[in-house]
């Protein structure tokens, strides 16, 4: 075998975690199936090879685990991208969509308010346990997920419409527990940007942040489209159980994803061809006995594991990766509570139909867009930690503003809502503006920053922890912001307030560690 020159890996800073890089004239490897006559071929052009096992005397052996890696500047294809940034609007939007009409939708069946956030809630359960298995079986595989992701989804959203003709609230919760088992595909839509065989270490913040507009585009056309469909269609009676305002966004979103699923079989690619087990078998017949013994124990031990990787891993990196997570929690512990809450509190405060609720939700969404999509331009010359404190001093700030209105937890009670002389239209929607422009703004840092501080082989390990961060902060979240009665809205924002301030210690803590190249 020829010897190799070792090269930095790149995107990873530090010298002590980096793995070894090997540039290498391109040739068959028993992990990738490079006979894959339907990828195209201009979908991933591999720049460098990172090697998971340690040279020895300048050679590697061919049972070694590879990690291939694209150039700095590399973006996947349009199509590609396309195929991920609309999926991640569609599953915002699916989540979302019944935000304005599930609470009265649930009383409607007999339930009561609070189960209408377990319902908003128990899809990301699911979710959560089904994304260690998931994320083990397709590691670096993509065109599945999805493709499970979105005939999951309809099936849910088909069970959730019948709640309605079954006359049953249960039922509600039986479909998204179902659509909860599609989100797992939210793990690989996060992934897909921070693959190091995907996207260049100069361009993943640029692509995150691109994957957070089309988050806030779902995160506001799902609310929107719920009240629109709750005022424009006839109320759910006796003679209209199946078709109403109340079950509409399910039908509808079954259609979305039918056209979804389809164009995504046609066009969708993985970037890297996972080896099946037959082929493996085949390689593995070829060697021999003491050969094929030795491969097989390399590949077992060399597979990325949590423990492996926090053994691997500095301080600093630990540390990083505990903050990240921390974040990705309070983002959507936030973000979600204050979605859940809208239509509560803004009925209670307001007097707001679910129309006027899914209004106010997209409107305050649709604002910060254009500032949401300028990082995308933007990110070339921001560094990571500069769009982490900023989007932590925006939230801090409409949640503060928030609390002040309120003026003390005596007056944020159900009974005194009413009687708020500095909560108005105008001071609410302030607050809710800065704090979906800041813990949105925070979502497109996370996992991008981890991925220039990680290994690209622990890509996928990470991209598991911070789902599993995201989905514990939308189960709290769903369930906090529906608690109104119960806490009063004082004590709601003051939970929301305090997270976010651990957060903002973290950072302090971490912020010379965090200076990573930009882009």
């Amino acid at each position: 075998m020829t010897a190799m020159t070792t090269l930095p890996a790149p995107g990873v800073l530090d010298a002590h975690a980096s793995d070894a890089i090997t540039a290498t004239t391109p040739r068959p490897s028993p992990l990738i199936d490079t006979k894959a006559s339907n990828v195209p071929s201009n979908l991933t052009k591999i720049d460098h090879v990172e090697s998971a096992v340690s040279l020895a005397d300048g050679a590697a052996t061919s049972d070694a685990l590879i990690y291939p890696t694209v150039a700095p500047d590399h973006i996947p294809p349009f199509s590609q991208s396309s195929i991920i940034l609309t999926l991640n609007f569609l599953l915002n939007m699916t989540f979302f969509i019944i935000v304005p009409s599930s609470a009265n939708y649930s009383n409607e069946l007999g339930a009561s308010t609070w189960f209408s956030g377990l319902t908003v809630g128990i899809s990301v359960v699911v979710s959560g346990l089904l994304l260690v298995p998931f994320s083990m079986r397709y590691d670096r595989v993509y065109r599945f997920p999805i493709l499970f992701g979105a005939v999951c989804i309809m099936v849910g959203e088909v069970v959730y419409a019948l709640a309605g003709v079954a006359d049953t609230a249960w039922l509600m919760l039986v479909g998204r527990a179902i659509i909860g088992a599609g989100f797992v595909v939210w793990r690989f839509v996060k992934s897909y940007f921070t693959d190091a065989a995907v996207v260049g270490t100069e361009k993943r913040t640029m692509m995150a942040a691109c994957l957070v507009t089309s988050q806030v585009a779902g995160m506001a056309v799902g609310p929107y489209v719920g009240g629109l469909l709750t005022k424009k269609l006839r109320p759910m009676t006796d003679e209209h159980r199946l078709w109403n305002g109340f079950t509409a966004s399910g039908w509808v979103m079954v259609a979305v994803f039918a056209v979804f699923f389809t164009v995504t079989w046609i066009v969708f690619r993985d970037p890297v061809r996972a080896p099946t087990q037959a082929q493996r078998e085949i390689e593995l017949s070829t060697l021999s006995p003491a050969e094929r013994t030795r491969s097989k124990e390399s590949l077992s031990s060399q597979e990325p594991t949590l423990r492996g990787m926090f053994r691997e891993l500095n301080s600093t990196q630990k540390f990083s990766v505990m903050t990240m997570c921390w974040f990705s929690m309070v983002n959507f512990l936030v973000l979600g509570a204050w979605e859940v809450n809208i239509p509560i509190f803004g009925h209670l405060r307001f007097g707001w139909s679910e129309y006027n609720a899914g209004n106010v939700i997209a409107l305050g969404g649709l604002a910060t867009m254009p500032i949401l999509f300028a990082l995308v331009f933007a990110a070339k010359y921001i560094q990571d930690r500069l769009i982490l404190a900023g989007g932590t001093l925006f939230g801090l700030l409409g949640l503060s503003l928030h609390l002040g209105a309120l003026e003390s937890p005596s007056h944020s009670a159900v009974d005194r809502l009413g009687a708020l002389q500095e909560l108005t239209f105008g001071s609410f929607f302030t607050s809710w503006f800065f704090v979906s422009l800041g813990f949105n703004a925070l979502t497109t840092i996370t996992l991008a920053l981890l991925s220039k501080q990680i290994p690209a082989k622990y890509n996928g390990l990470t991209s598991t922890v911070i789902q599993l961060s995201n989905n514990v902060g939308r189960i709290w979240g769903a369930l906090w912001g529906a608690t109104v009665f119960q806490v009063g809205q004082f004590g709601i924002v003051s939970l929301e307030l305090a997270v976010t301030l651990i957060g903002t210690c973290l950072i302090g803590f971490m912020w010379r560690k965090m200076n990573v190249a930009s882009g």
